[in-house]
């Protein structure tokens, strides 16, 4: 049986992801009680904190997230919220990879 207090540490895992000309970030996955209200958020609000909830290296706010927006191509976005996707099991294909590296089940 596992320990309780085991469910309460953080699991999240990370990714660092090379930016193009600029160096690497670092990000982890969200849980979920940082995804309850992205639903709500709309367009850049809902991107930027999104990234800024998840961004591990360096650590940026929300309104730095957007000022990073304004300047840099919409590539890199792209890449870091698809990370951020894959890694928080939010992408639609998330699912089905998981199941794809879990191989076939004995029990079927």
């Amino acid at each position: 049986m596992i320990d309780r207090d085991a469910l309460f540490k953080a699991r999240l895992p990370e990714r660092t992801i090379e930016l193009d000309g600029v160096g690497e970030i670092r990000v982890r996955a969200l849980s979920r009680g940082e995804t309850t209200d992205i639903p709500s958020l709309e367009g850049i609000e809902r991107e930027a904190v999104i990234i800024s909830r998840a961004m591990v290296e360096p650590i940026m706010s929300r309104a730095d997230v957007i000022e990073w927006m304004a300047a840099a191509p919409a590539g890199e976005f792209d890449k870091i919220s698809t990370a951020i996707g894959e890694l928080s099991g939010l992408l639609e294909s998330s699912g089905k990879d998981a199941y794809k590296s879990a191989g076939p089940r004995s029990d079927a």
